[in-house]
């Protein structure tokens, strides 16, 4: 099956043509032989079924004639001839036999005679003497019990008879010492239409054979009435005697069939000329094989349109393939295919079509998130320039400040050393590591930021946070919320005169969704401001092509330009403000856990 699918489409539709055709003979055939077989059953069980009639009727006819013969053997007045020395008391005897002897002969049609003999060689036959049925009586001499003899041609009345000669002992039945004694022997003779084929019921097969032989092999009862008194072929009882289904004779098979016949040795054979039995089936497989092949050459010329309509554009497609491959092109959608053909030949090229302008939207869309990944980084290069604006050398200042540390613990300046220290903890975090943080980090600047801030302020800052341990391990880029609450002290805190209260929130609303909400209740911002910040922040060109020269731009909008950059839509700043109210900015990020980073 693997290298089937790698042959060509026209190879492989060759092929299931080439297998249908065989099949579809291959069924023909198999039908043929099929209905071959069935009608050869049906005509064996027909057969059998006249067989098993004519055998019937042989038998019933035997029973009669072996009736008859016991009628004579036991008959008193036979036994009393038979023993009778006496010519005048025989004489007397043989009287009144005849008249019973002529009652048997009537009563069934084909019986011609009937006779005793002792074997002092007295006989008596209703016909009288016959030298010809004597040398059949005297040939069986051998016989024991009821025989029938062959088929022999006997002159009864002057004319000549096929005839079978059924043959008896009389055994004594006498009460006297002569019991059981064999007294001489009783002879019917028949006609052969008595064991033959009925002929006031024909046979319905006319074109079969059925022939009767004797213990001789000499037909004697046919279909055929040529076929009567003709030795059976040699080779037919050859087949017989194998029992083989088929003969060939002259040249014509025949289908062979045969019964024995127990009662006196003979047999029916029948043969079916096959060119008969299977010559409509012949026929009709010839006319199926001639519309066979026409419909295999109509289905050819089928198979070729369809192979023209399928191919074709197939070709095409993948010739306009290669030349798109081959070819510098522009805009992709100017490479459309066009392919006329099957309803699927068309899906294919429209969706092929539809394939090119999502390549050439994909295309587009890739570079616009390029260019915004190449403007993240010179926002990014921005900020650090204006860090280092206002941080002249971080690192030496980072020195300066443990420096300084040194001196407040020498000094018993605590104050002035957990803000160096806070200080030095928010500087360190703002030029090391990686540009990914947990929100634990984040938030532990925000601490070090705010713990200045408190110093500072004294009693006026107050700070509290809500972050669920959950999302403390999710990463933010850094830098993310430290500006904003920067913005938050210097902007709503710083100018006001009673304490103030600034609070951090961190939750995550869905499951793809972190939302920080930095609170302050500092002076707020006014609404002319606050429309003009929130319409930069709506506007995602003036978002990625904001300053980040002034501190606004450090603060919101850099955040906000920051997170569309690395992000895109939806997430982002929002800001809600009322002034002399304070104000809270929303900050949504995507939830990235550390395996995610």
């Amino acid at each position: 099956m693997p290298k089937f699918k790698t042959l060509s489409i026209k190879t492989q539709l060759l092929m299931v043509v080439v297998v249908t055709g065989l099949i579809l003979f291959s069924i023909v055939f198999y039908t043929y032989y099929e209905v071959t077989a069935m009608v050869a059953k049906n005509n064996a069980d027909y057969t059998k079924d006249v067989m098993y009639q004519i055998e019937r009727r042989i038998g019933d006819n035997c029973d009669l004639l072996e009736k008859i013969m016991r009628s004579v053997s036991f008959d008193s007045l036979v036994q009393d001839y038979m023993l009778e020395t006496d010519p005048y008391s025989k004489y007397q005897i043989f009287y009144k036999l005849k008249p019973n002897f002529l009652n048997l002969v009537s009563i069934k049609d084909g019986i011609l005679d009937i006779g005793v003999e002792n074997y002092s060689g007295t006989n008596f036959f209703v016909r009288g003497q016959n030298s010809a049925l004597q040398a059949v009586i005297d040939a069986a001499k051998d016989r024991t019990g009821a025989y029938y003899t062959g088929i022999v041609d006997l002159p009864i009345d002057g004319f000549p008879h096929r005839c079978f000669l059924l043959i008896s002992d009389i055994i004594s039945v006498r009460t006297d010492a002569t019991r059981g004694q064999k007294l001489g022997t009783a002879v019917i003779v028949f006609d052969a239409d008595v064991l033959g084929i009925d002929t006031q019921d024909p046979i319905e097969a006319p074109d079969s054979k059925f022939d009767l032989v004797d213990r001789n092999d000499l037909i004697y009862s046919s279909n055929d009435p040529a076929m009567v008194m003709t030795a059976l072929d040699p080779e037919v009882a050859t087949h017989v005697a194998f029992g083989e289904d088929t003969i060939t004779i002259g040249g014509q098979r025949y289908l062979i069939h045969d019964q024995p016949i127990s009662r006196f040795g003979g047999r029916i054979i029948s043969l079916v000329p096959e060119n008969v039995l299977f010559g409509d089936l012949v026929t009709l497989r010839n006319l199926i094989l001639v519309i066979s092949v026409l419909a295999s050459l109509i289905l050819l010329v089928f198979f070729a349109s369809l192979v023209r309509n399928i191919l074709s554009p197939l070709d095409k497609f993948v010739r306009h393939l290669e030349s798109i491959r081959t070819d510098r092109i522009g805009d992709l959608r100017q490479q459309s295919v066009g392919l006329t053909g099957y309803a699927e030949i068309n899906t294919m090229a429209q969706r092929f079509n539809a394939l090119l302008e999502e390549i050439e939207t994909l295309t587009t869309h890739n570079l616009q998130t390029n260019t915004r990944m190449f403007e993240l980084r010179l926002q990014q290069k921005k900020l650090e320039i204006a860090q280092l604006k206002k941080q002249i050398n971080p690192h030496f200042l980072y020195n300066s400040l443990e420096s300084m540390k040194g001196v407040a613990v020498s000094e018993h300046a605590p104050k002035v050393f957990d803000m160096l220290t806070a200080l030095g903890r928010l500087y360190y975090y703002s030029f090391k590591g990686s540009d990914d943080v947990r929100v634990r980090e984040e938030l532990d600047t925000i601490l070090s930021y705010v713990r200045i801030q408190q110093v500072r302020f004294e009693d006026r800052l107050r700070f509290s946070y809500e972050v669920p341990e959950e999302i403390m391990d999710c990463m933010i880029p850094k830098m993310i919320l430290q500006p904003i609450v920067e913005n938050a002290v210097f902007h709503g805190l710083e100018s006001k005169l009673e304490p103030g209260h600034l609070r951090v929130e961190g939750r995550i609303e869905n499951p793809g969704l972190l939302r920080f909400r930095i609170l302050d209740d500092g002076q707020g911002i006014d609404p002319a401001t606050l429309a003009g910040i929130q319409r930069h922040l709506e506007d995602e060109d003036e978002t990625t092509n904001s300053s980040s020269d002034t501190e606004s731009g450090i603060g919101v909008m850099n955040v906000h330009s920051r997170i569309r950059l690395l992000y895109g839509a939806p997430y982002g700043l929002s800001v809600q403000s009322e002034p002399g109210q304070g104000t809270t900015i929303v900050i949504d990020l995507p939830v990235r856990r550390n395996q995610d980073a």
